[in-house]
């Protein structure tokens, strides 16, 4: 009984995720036959993340709540159940994100290999279940259900996806587990973030089209309210010299991990809030000083910022848009120089240079050259070949080598063909 209550639960807290592989097998289908050789690759990013995300915030409810859960619905004498559950929904945190790779495939018309895999996968349980019941029961039975799944899934079913499919194994990762890690523009943007605030509260002086307001208020008078667009270097470093200056701070992700890492490192000084258009939209209507740090690595910019919120902001308000080298995030964003950094749209101050660590040259030189120098040093010692054979983030600088695009976004962006940059190094 103890088993047949967890897997229960388990089968129930499966469905609305494997409704991504239902709408993926289609899709897949749509791009095999119309030949996107870099749409797969994009679909099974975007469809893994949400369903690993899915998974892992579940399965810590379960963590959390699942005993409660099983004790108010079935009774304390079932409480065994609790750790069956997290044996089993453990297992579908690599299972579930993994299955969309099933799908895609069986879109895709591959159906047979997968197949096998599956059957393999029943079988192995089986056996492990009949060895392990004897051994220690229920729990037994639950373990004999995750190996396979993490033998197979793992070792077997993602290696074959990413060797049928020619995907970039590191890009996948990249996108899916792990953090974007760009150690080259990380010194640039902790310089613009901390430049922005500054910048702001200079646009904001009515000598300069501001509404006059100045950042950290006085007794008796509000101070103003900053809303950073983007919780990354360029959004952490403008919360911190936000929070510095007394201002209101409000700081808005879609990733929840950065909202708690902000949190940790700002506590109640700031406001996280998590990134979707209506919270985007009430933000930024009440903002004195909108701060756009928005960064998608190789690609635009998306326009958060819409022109009808803009005509409804405050006036006097100000915007300042650091991801204006990608294009900006505010629809009304167009690139300005530090001779002329400033233009008025409505009543709305935008500051939009593209190059804002050139305004402090000193301290940027030297905060560039200070993340510069090692690899410079390796290039130097290997030669380019080799030292961007052996360091990725080196190799994930590479755009075009041997007049081939070894960017995928820079690729998809401008309609080129993608080429793996190690493939190319080595050819």
């Amino acid at each position: 009984m103890p088993y047949y209550i967890a897997r229960r639960l388990t089968d129930f807290l499966r469905k609305p995720i494997l409704q991504i592989g239902d709408v993926c097998m289609p899709k897949a289908g749509e791009l095999a036959t119309g030949g996107r050789s870099s749409a797969p690759q994009r679909l099974i990013e975007r469809s893994v993340l949400v369903a690993l995300a899915l998974a892992g915030g579940l399965f810590i409810g379960c963590w959390y709540f699942g005993d409660d859960l099983i004790r108010n619905w079935v009774g304390a004498k079932y409480a065994e159940s609790h750790l069956l559950l997290l044996i089993l929904f453990g297992a579908q945190v690599v299972a579930l994100p993994l299955g969309i790779l099933r799908s895609i495939l069986f879109g895709m018309g591959n159906v047979r290999a997968p197949s096998l895999m599956f059957l393999g996968e029943a079988i192995l349980n089986l056996v492990l279940s009949l060895i392990l019941i004897q051994v220690w029961g229920p729990t037994g039975v639950a373990i004999a259900t995750a190996i396979p799944i993490f033998l197979v899934e793992l070792f077997v079913l993602l290696p074959y996806v990413v060797r049928t499919l020619k995907l970039d194994a590191w890009h996948l990762a990249k996108a899916t587990v792990g953090p974007v890690v760009l150690p080259l523009l990380a010194p640039m943007s902790e310089v613009a973030g901390r430049l922005s605030v500054q910048a702001g509260a200079y646009c904001l002086e009515k000598a300069h089209g501001g509404m006059g307001v100045l950042l950290g208020g006085v007794a008796g008078v509000p101070s103003a309210r900053i809303v950073i667009l983007g919780g990354g270097v360029v959004g952490s470093n403008a919360a911190q010299i936000a929070v510095g200056s007394g201002a209101q701070v409000v700081v808005i992700d879609r990733n929840l991990d950065v909202l708690r890492r902000m949190d940790r490192l700002l506590g109640a000084r700031v406001i996280t809030v998590f990134s979707n258009r209506d919270n985007v939209e009430h933000h930024v209507l009440r903002a004195d000083l909108v701060i756009g740090g928005v960064l998608i690595p190789g690609a635009a910019a998306p326009k958060l910022v819409t022109r009808q919120m803009v005509d409804a902001m405050k006036p006097g308000s100000v915007i300042v848009d650091v991801a204006i080298d990608q294009g900006g995030c505010c629809e009304t964003a167009k690139a300005t120089t530090h001779a002329e950094p400033t233009y008025m749209v409505g009543k709305v101050v935008h500051y939009c240079v593209a190059n804002m660590p050139g305004g402090v040259p000193r301290t940027s030189t030297y905060a560039l050259n200070n993340a510069t120098l090692p690899f410079a040093l390796q290039i130097a010692d290997k030669g380019w070949r080799q030292a961007l054979q052996d360091n990725v983030h080196l190799r994930n600088g590479l755009n075009v080598a041997f007049g081939k695009v070894t960017c995928r976004e820079v690729a998809e962006d401008l309609g080129y063909l993608y080429h793996d940059a190690l493939s190319v190094i080595a050819g």
